[in-house]
């Protein structure tokens, strides 16, 4: 008996300290949609800028959502913490002449952000600078901050981008990310 009151015990500590943490990694596609007439004399278009941030806003916010569903599936929610570990862009179509107007090269530097409508309590949530114009995958640094609060809340995530090409050929990538979740 005193075993089991000793297991109980561990068990109420470790849940209300914060003992008990995993990682859960996601993984969501998305696609970059080839852009006609672009002239690199006249620069990127706003509208193909615009349609790129959107579409990986769509993606990123998806894997978030899947990660929120999960945690209440298993009826651990709230979680006290949320820490975006891991990011990565990795193209799935890897073409056989790689340039930066069919392969993520032509994304030079990407920023995202993460918020609850307003640009008072946004926080930078992850960035990648890119050099190689040939690159097929892209690694974000990020900022390891507890994300909870625009997670619970519901998050805006706005992105910022700078493009050195427009892409010729769609381009297929999975988005991969790598959460820590302390209950």
């Amino acid at each position: 008996m005193k075993k089991l009151i000793l297991i109980i015990s561990f068990l109420f500590i470790a849940t209300s300290c914060s003992l008990i943490n995993f990682d859960y990694d996601v993984s969501s596609k998305g696609q970059i949609d080839k852009v006609l007439g672009c002239n690199l004399l006249i620069g990127v278009p706003d509208s193909f800028k615009n349609n790129l941030m959107s579409q990986l806003n769509d993606t990123l916010a998806n894997s978030f959502d899947d990660i929120i569903e999960k945690v209440k599936k298993e009826d651990t929610w709230p979680a006290e913490s949320i820490i975006l570990k891991k990011l990565s862009l990795e193209q799935t179509d890897i073409p056989n002449s790689k340039s930066s107007s069919n392969t993520l090269g032509l994304i030079k530097s990407l920023k995202i952000y993460i918020s609850l409508g307003n640009d008072d309590d946004k926080i930078l949530l992850a960035e990648t600078e890119n050099n190689d114009t040939k690159s097929t995958k892209l690694v974000f640094e990020t900022s390891n901050k507890n994300i909870i609060k625009y997670i619970d809340k519901g998050f805006k995530l706005t992105i910022d981008v700078e493009i050195t090409d427009c892409p010729s050929e769609n381009i297929k990538f999975n988005n991969n990310m790598t959460v820590n979740i302390n209950l």
